[in-house]
């Protein structure tokens, strides 16, 4: 009779050694694939948050302006802008020029009024024309022309705020500087405010209160400190921390003077990412904890079956059987319940794990090829585990020893 028949047999005629091959199998691989399952659910989890949600990394740097020619302010922070885009994990950058102490273009001047409140100065940054905000609230020229990036002392006004001060066109008005200079402005037009502007519409500015003047005048009278910002859109959200010593090395290099702020916005990613990171680990650890505790248990549940085989092992061997063959039918015993527990543990286990991550609140899809690869990977070395006992107790059989322990 050749290994394979009394493999067979052997497996049948030691059924609940059989069975219990069977259930730790099973329970080994169902855990493992749980554990892999749901590592996986929670890692595509985490990817897709980071396309939705993202991170962002600013780089602001706060100087003198009046330091640089106007071409100078308009092409450093773009040169800058570029380099750090070309930073791999950098999907893109986008940058914005403000005056220090400005919200959104506007800021307060000094200037007398008999009611107290002083009017507003709008000014838009290099990169944009400068009535683009200005016109999009619906407010319309009534008088004069639209100022121009390089014009300078010229401004727009409010027809209501050019009404109460008796200014007319090209009448000139002075408008005190945050160093205590007195700069004069001459009126270039007038403007009508539009149905969407006022202080509960568009952005919320009393446009019958506006002067509209270009950024060199507004610096000037604001002190000249400029804020520039570059703002890097990052590919994976979870690269934003160590991109940052790349963009402050970059940024640093920069021939900007000032000081240069790097800032990382990736909360609202990592209230997400952390508690799935964590998830992740912990699956990893139940796959790894499920290997090592099943091949401990094949491993001393195989060393006593073949301590109590010696007596099978020493006939064969007396019949002429070979060593080798003998392990062989041993291993056969084993790999047979292993494939049956581990066949049964991929349809399980896929089950048993979409279930466990619906209830983590992650997606799980059917399980890939790889899994249920790596699943039999794990099999295989339980198996080979549990065939050490076996292995060493047939290359080790002596006969004379056998038979002084019977007697």
């Amino acid at each position: 009779m050749n290994f394979v028949k009394r493999g067979l047999r052997s497996l049948i005629y030691h059924w609940k050694n059989t069975a219990a091959l069977v259930v730790i199998y099973f329970l080994s691989s169902a855990l493992v694939l749980v554990g892999l399952n749901i590592r996986q659910a929670c890692l595509a989890t985490a990817e897709e948050a980071g396309e939705k949600i993202g991170a962002d990394i600013a780089v602001t740097n706060t100087y003198q302006a009046n330091s640089f020619t106007a071409e100078e302010r308009n092409n450093l922070p773009l040169t800058l802008a570029d380099q750090l885009a070309a930073l791999p994990g950098v999907s893109s950058a986008s940058w914005t020029a403000t005056l220090s102490g400005a919200s959104n273009g506007f800021s307060s001047a000094a200037m007398t009024r008999e009611d107290g409140r002083a009017p507003l100065l709008f000014f838009a940054s290099q990169t944009s024309s400068l009535l683009d905000l200005f016109t999009s609230q619906g407010a319309s020229l009534a008088l004069g022309r639209p100022l121009e990036r390089e014009d300078r002392g010229l401004a727009l006004v409010a027809l209501p705020l050019a009404e109460e001060n008796d200014w007319e066109l090209d009448s000139f008005f002075s408008v005190t500087a945050a160093s205590g200079q007195e700069i004069s402005l001459q009126v270039a037009g007038m403007y009508l405010p539009g149905e969407g502007t006022g202080p509960e519409g568009g952005l919320g500015i009393p446009w019958d209160n506006t002067i509209v003047l270009c950024l060199e005048d507004a610096m000037e009278l604001l002190g000249g400190e400029q804020v520039s910002q570059i703002r890097l859109e990052l590919e994976d959200p979870k690269d934003a921390r160590s991109l940052a010593a790349a963009v402050e090395e970059t940024a640093g290099a920069s021939p900007h003077q000032g000081e240069f702020v790097v800032q990382v916005d990736d909360s609202a990613y990592l209230q997400v990412a952390g508690p799935l990171e964590r998830m992740v680990s912990l699956m990893t650890l139940m796959a790894a904890a499920a290997v090592l505790l099943g091949a401990a248990i094949l491993f001393l549940l195989s060393l006593l079956g073949a301590k109590s085989r010696d007596r099978e092992i020493g006939v064969l061997l007396s019949l002429g059987e070979e060593k080798r063959r003998i392990f062989l039918q041993m291993l056969l015993e084993l790999s047979l319940p292993m494939l049956a527990a581990v066949t049964c543990a991929a349809g399980a286990g896929g089950s048993l794990s979409q279930g466990l991550a619906a209830l983590a609140g992650t997606h799980s899809g059917p399980l890939s090829g790889w899994q249920i690869a790596l699943l039999y990977i794990a099999g295989i070395l339980l198996t080979a585990a549990a065939a050490i006992p076996t292995a060493w107790k047939v290359s080790a059989y002596s006969p004379v020893k056998m038979l002084r322990e019977e007697g």
